[in-house]
C-alpha cells in the first residue's frame, strides 16, 4: 500500500462550497455504494466473472477518488487494471484490501466533515 494519505479533503471542501450538506450526501454514497461494490467484486471473483469485476472496481475507483480517498482510489485502480489483464491470481488480495480499506477510508470522511 502506498504512503499516501487515506484523505485528501480538497474535492469535497471544494463540493462544500456549492452547499454544505454535500458532503455529507456524498460521504452516505460512499458507504452505501461501496459497500455494494465491494460485494460485487467479492460475487464476481466467486463465480470468476472477471469482466464484472472490472465494473465493480470501475466504480469503487471514480467513487473513491471523486472524494480524495487516495489509497482507496490507488487499490481500486489496480484491481481494475488486474481484471482488465485478466489477473485472476492479483485480485483477491486487491480485493481484501479494499475492504480492509472501507472502514477507516469511512471514519477518515466522517472525521472531516462530522455531522
Amino acid at each position: 500500500m502506498s504512503d499516501e494519505p487515506i484523505l485528501d479533503p480538497a474535492p469535497l471542501k471544494t463540493l462544500a462550497s456549492f452547499g454544505s450538506e454535500i458532503p455529507q450526501e456524498m460521504i452516505a454514497l460512499f458507504e452505501e455504494e461501496m459497500a455494494i461494490r465491494i460485494r460485487g467484486l467479492e460475487a464476481a471473483l466467486a463465480s470468476g466473472n472477471i469482466e464484472e469485476a472490472r465494473i465493480h472496481a470501475h466504480s469503487a475507483r471514480g467513487g473513491g477518488g471523486n472524494l480524495g480517498l487516495k489509497r482507496f482510489a490507488e487499490v481500486a485502480s489496480a484491481a481494475e487494471h488486474a481484471a482488465k489483464d485478466g489477473d485472476l491470481a492479483a485480485l483477491p488480495a486487491l480485493v481484501a484490501q479494499l475492504r480492509d480499506l472501507y472502514a477507516p477510508s469511512l471514519e477518515a470522511l466522517r472525521t472531516e466533515f462530522p455531522a
